[in-house]
């Protein structure tokens, strides 16, 4: 077991763990994240999350401890929690309780999306002209990966690193930004697209009866395996922080999200 690719969220007793998984635990962002999360999950149980670095050489990080009590998954992290488990049960024979939060498939839209977010935080000193020209590049890189997946979307991923870099190292030259904040804004967009195409490289499958749990208005993609799904009035920054969202996981800790998924498609409850 070790804990190079993982951060301790919250000490809890001798309990088996609850792993969650998503690009970082560290990183601001506008969403809550498993940090809120934990801080309300029943305090006999210690909380690990992925940290960025679990990303950059391998393929799934190796759990923290021997014992799992749950796995957690966030957005693109969902897949990467289905492998997991799946990795889990492998191990112990008996698959872990898995809970996916507004589980997102990977496509190539999905990294220009993202790309299109990165650049929003340096489009004010970049030239309306360069943007324009940029814009063009990217939409023109979408149509030739527009029907790729998985490992084949790395090379989008590169190429969108590279045009990021291109953009924003002036840009925030010219704002007299340290070189070194430069390179980590730049390392951060490039490690959360190679984290993306890692997330399109494995199904969204659960190895075992799982929740899903999603978020006001959001659709979740197909997820294959048996589950159920569970649409909670929040909305989707707020989806970790919610007092349902971590009551849900509480129970399915406590094995009530098992069930079989039926004939006609996974059970849903509506809160």
């Amino acid at each position: 077991m070790s804990t190079r690719a993982w951060r301790l969220l919250r000490a809890g007793d001798d309990a088996p763990a609850v792993l969650c998984v998503d690009y970082s635990q560290t990183q601001a962002r506008a969403e809550a994240t498993f940090h809120d999360l934990a801080t309300a999950l029943p305090a006999r149980y210690p909380v690990w999350g992925t940290d960025e670095g679990a990303w950059r050489d391998e393929d799934l990080p190796a759990e923290p401890v021997a014992e799992i009590a749950g796995i957690l998954g966030f957005c693109a992290g969902a897949s990467l929690a289905c492998a997991l488990a799946d990795r889990v049960a492998r191990r112990t024979g008996t698959p872990p309780p898995l809970v996916l939060f507004d589980p997102w498939a990977v496509t190539a839209a999905a990294l220009l999306h993202e790309f299109g977010r990165a650049v929003e935080g340096v489009a004010a000193g970049v030239a309306p002209e360069r943007l324009d020209a940029a814009k063009a590049e990217v939409r023109e890189l979408l149509s030739d990966y527009a029907d790729r997946s998985g490992p084949r979307l790395a090379p989008l991923a590169d190429a969108l690193a590279d045009h990021y870099a291109a953009l924003a190292r002036p840009a925030c030259a010219a704002q007299r930004v340290p070189e070194r904040i430069i390179d980590q804004l730049c390392a951060r967009t490039r490690g959360f697209l190679d984290y993306l195409v890692r997330s399109a490289s494995v199904p969204l499958r659960c190895p075992a009866p799982a929740l899903v749990v999603t978020a006001a208005g959001f659709e979740p993609p197909p997820v294959s395996g048996p589950h159920r799904v569970l649409h909670l009035d929040v909305d989707h920054p707020g989806l970790l922080a919610a007092p349902e969202a971590t009551a849900a996981v509480a129970r399915a800790l406590d094995g009530d999200a098992e069930v079989r998924q039926p004939r006609s498609g996974p059970s849903e409850v509506r809160w």
